[in-house]
């Protein structure tokens, strides 16, 4: 129901980051799934529209799984790294993120 692909790249850039590591020159991303949270505007607005962010019923399930049940951990920014910290010194390889 989700399309963790995209976050989980966004993680992958923070951990290489965080190793030194060198990173892409770009990334393209699909309807990236970035904060894991039951949080964000677009749950609350969209909610009755788009039947894929109903929360409790198509996405709750599959984030507890990714954190293998600890709610605490969705907070975290390699777990959702729309909270991560992107201005840490280093460029970001251009990004294209594509919705829909």
């Amino acid at each position: 129901m989700s399309c963790a692909g995209g976050g989980l790249t966004l993680a992958l850039m923070q951990r290489l980051a965080q190793e030194g590591l060198g990173l892409p020159a770009a990334l393209g991303l699909m309807a990236p799934w970035c904060d894991l949270r039951n949080a964000g505007d677009t749950l609350t607005t969209l909610t009755g529209i788009d039947p894929v962010l109903q929360y409790d019923q198509n996405l709750a399930g599959p984030a507890l799984d990714y954190v293998g049940g600890d709610a605490a951990r969705l907070s975290d920014p390699l777990v959702s790294p729309l909270l991560a910290d992107y201005g840490n010194g280093r460029p970001f390889p251009a990004t294209l993120i594509q919705v829909g």
